[in-house]
């Protein structure tokens, strides 16, 4: 089996930064074809420029720790939190996308998993890991 606890580190995806970039521009030319003020052409326009910008900041590495005991760690440059709830969202081959609540937090937080993003093997320990946790609903 896989050596406990799971311990793998994200890296920022590719092919994410790529899907993010493509569904920018083709909103902007939508904005553009459509029949708009310049005025509202030119807000949309520099709402999708800082969106994006805001999108590309946040592609940073994270390291997650599966432990034993179910509970979840999410560490990235500031430091190390626990998961004080975590859900699968869909579990797929290509995509494992997690939502989460850091402990002491009010807000959900949502990680996007795309196999380029870690090895092929850790990326099978992860969604082992995971579907280990979905099966088991009291480590939850």
């Amino acid at each position: 089996m896989f050596p406990q606890p799971l311990i793998v580190e994200i890296r920022p995806s590719r092919q994410l930064r790529l899907g993010a970039a493509l569904l920018h521009v083709a909103a902007g030319l939508a904005l553009w074809l459509a029949d708009l003020t310049n005025g509202v052409l030119v807000g949309g326009m520099s709402i999708l420029i800082i969106s994006l910008a805001f999108l590309s900041d946040h592609f940073q590495p994270l390291k997650l720790r599966g432990k034993t005991d179910g509970i979840l760690e999410i560490c990235n440059n500031e430091g190390c939190s626990q998961a004080s709830r975590c859900e699968v969202g869909i579990l797929a081959p290509a995509l494992i996308l997690l939502h989460y609540q850091p402990s002491g937090q009010s807000y959900i937080s949502h990680l996007i998993v795309l196999p380029d993003s870690l090895p092929d093997m850790d990326f099978r320990r992860l969604r082992a890991w995971l579907q280990w946790q979905r099966s088991n609903p009291e480590y939850i």
